[in-house]
Parts: structure tokens; C-alpha cells; sequence
């Protein structure tokens, strides 16, 4: 197998819990001694990781980029990685499905109006190792059918009308303006 690049992105120290940091990092070792030419890519603020020395190596450490930048990082990717346990908007998954990156990710809310499991990425249930190793490996391992969940998640964000959008939510916040604070599930996307 050749060189794998696995790309992770978080704010640094001040976000580990909310970004999930702490379960990646808990993976880590065990992704990286069974697919010995995988590779880290960390996007984020400077942190100190709590694994092995062997495996600190193995992590390369971009800091913050910007966009141009981030661009070219997630071309020369295999698959992006998020962990959150919230998130508001997941600004880089939709960028990594913008440039065709498969994706493994917990199970926010939300993110499956973006990702269909096992068609468009990997969805894991937050803060759980075992799904995420699952996930990983998933992709590690089906080289050709993650390409695939990269191509699909291109052409599904391709789709996204922000026009749309911005006229369904407009809509979804009159609707609980109007019902007092209560509205139907709305899937913005679609």
C-alpha cells in the first residue's frame, strides 16, 4: 500500500473536547501501526499530542492555512476525519466533499442531510473509538470504493442552491417564530 494521508482538522488546545480531539488521539497508535505508511496530516493551532514518539513522526503539522492553501491539502489527501461532538456548520467537510475526499465522520447533528453512510462517507456514533478505527480502516482498505464516496459527496455538494437554502431556512426560522419556538424538521438541502 502506498503512502495513505489522513487528514485531521482542529482549532488546537482550546477546542480538544468539542472537536472530539481526544478520541482521535486515542486512535492514533493503533491506525498507524497497522497501516505503518499512513500518515497524519493535522490542520490546526500548534498541540501537544499525548501518543508514542514513533507515531509523533508520523504526523505532519501544517498550522493554520490559509484556504489556497487548505485546497491544495485536501487534493492531496485520502480522506478527511472529523471527530466532533458538535458543530455548528461542518465548514471542512464540505469542503473536502467539494474536492472529492471521502469522509469519515461522528455522528453530529445534522450530518446526514450531507453524508449518506457508506455511500458518501463513514458515519460513526460520537466519541466511540472502535466505530472510528472501523471507519478508518474502512476507507484504508477499499481504496476504490472510497474514491467512489469521494466522487458522490463531489457531485452532492455540486448540487447545494445557496438561494435555496437561504429561502428554507428563512422559512424554517418564520415557522418557529410563529409556533412558539417549536418547527417541523426541515432538510435544507434537499
Amino acid at each position: 500500500m502506498k503512502n495513505k494521508k489522513i487528514m485531521f482538522v482542529s482549532a488546537g488546545n482550546e477546542d480538544r473536547i468539542r472537536k472530539g480531539f481526544i478520541y482521535f488521539e486515542k486512535v492514533v497508535p493503533r491506525i498507524l501501526y497497522h497501516y505503518p505508511n499512513a500518515r497524519i496530516i493535522y490542520v490546526g493551532q500548534e498541540t501537544k499530542w499525548n501518543i508514542p514518539n514513533w507515531c509523533k513522526k508520523k504526523i505532519i503539522s501544517t498550522g493554520h492555512i490559509s484556504w489556497k492553501e487548505m485546497r491544495k491539502q485536501y487534493q492531496n489527501c485520502d480522506m478527511i476525519v472529523s471527530t466532533s461532538l458538535c458543530e455548528g456548520f461542518p465548514n471542512a467537510l464540505l469542503e473536502a466533499m467539494a474536492e472529492g475526499l471521502p469522509i469519515v465522520t461522528s455522528d453530529i447533528d445534522g450530518i446526514r442531510e450531507y453524508i449518506t453512510h457508506l455511500k458518501t462517507g463513514f458515519i460513526f456514533k460520537r466519541g466511540d473509538c472502535r466505530g472510528l478505527i472501523e471507519g478508518i480502516s474502512y476507507m484504508l482498505n477499499n481504496p476504490k470504493k472510497a474514491k467512489k464516496m469521494g466522487k458522490l459527496s463531489k457531485e452532492k455538494v455540486k448540487k447545494l442552491n445557496s438561494d435555496l437554502y437561504s429561502e428554507k431556512l428563512l422559512k424554517f426560522i418564520e415557522d418557529v417564530s410563529k409556533n412558539g419556538g417549536k418547527a417541523r424538521s426541515v432538510n435544507l438541502l434537499k
